[in-house]
């Protein structure tokens, strides 16, 4: 699944707004839906081997990303951990790639990759609209994080 944005900012300036815990609880809670709350720490920022746990308010855990790549001002990818994995029924990549269009406007392109670990989910698939449904969560998140990078 992939979604694009154009961003009137410099790449750069999108990068350091993709790279603040904030944006990333942004992106989480849009693409969640549903009034959903959630907590982002990366305290060693987004350098390549930095965890990102993504936990409730009240700290239960939900997610733990890895930052596979990162390049600024043009590559972001995360990927669900191996912790993670064992929780949960499929593996998730989420790249981001920052292109400047000019000074001051950037196109930022998303893709999310799932691979579904259990054989049942992945039949089901087959017969559920799952990847129409997280491409529009997609689409929607990164409208919204368009929004607040240009804040």
């Amino acid at each position: 699944m992939e979604a694009r944005e154009i961003v009137n900012k410099s790449a750069a300036q999108v990068w350091e707004g993709l790279a603040q815990p904030g944006a990333l609880r942004e992106l989480c809670e849009t693409f969640a839906g549903w009034g959903a709350r959630f907590r982002v720490v990366a305290d060693r920022g987004m350098i390549v081997g930095a965890p990102v746990e993504v936990t409730t308010p009240g700290g239960d855990p939900v997610m733990s990303w890895r930052v596979t790549s990162s390049a600024p001002p043009t590559t972001l990818e995360l990927s669900s951990t191996e912790e993670e994995r064992k929780l949960s029924p499929f593996h998730m990549v989420l790249s981001f790639r920052i292109e400047a269009l000019d000074d001051d406007k950037s196109q930022v392109s998303a893709e999310l990759t799932l691979m579904f670990l259990d054989r049942m989910l992945e039949l089901a698939t087959l017969i559920l609209p799952f990847g129409f449904f997280y491409g529009q969560r997609l689409k929607r998140s990164l409208k919204r994080l368009r929004r607040l990078i240009e804040a």
